[in-house]
């Protein structure tokens, strides 16, 4: 259910790894509907998602990346990271 008055501080960062921007589009509209969860940003891989800082607290990964990695090795990459983001 959603927090009406959910402040921003509180809110839940969500980042999205999808080859496919149809997918990240649309699950950044479904959030924007959640007062409580943020829609950070969307990469096609986990390696262009990793910066110099992390601005999400959960990921929401692809697991069929036409990238060539596996699930293993991206959440492997994404907890290096990112120790305290959940996959």
């Amino acid at each position: 259910m959603s927090d009406p008055g959910a402040s921003i501080e509180n809110r839940t960062r969500v980042a999205v790894v999808d080859d496919h921007q149809l997918v990240a589009r649309a699950v950044g509209g479904l959030m924007a509907a959640e007062p409580e969860l943020e829609f950070t940003r969307h990469a096609p891989s986990v390696a262009k998602l990793i910066g110099p800082r992390c601005d999400a607290d959960v990921v929401i990964l692809d697991l069929s990346l036409r990238d060539g990695t596996t699930p293993a090795e991206s959440v492997r990459a994404l907890q290096a990271w990112a120790p305290r983001c959940s996959c």
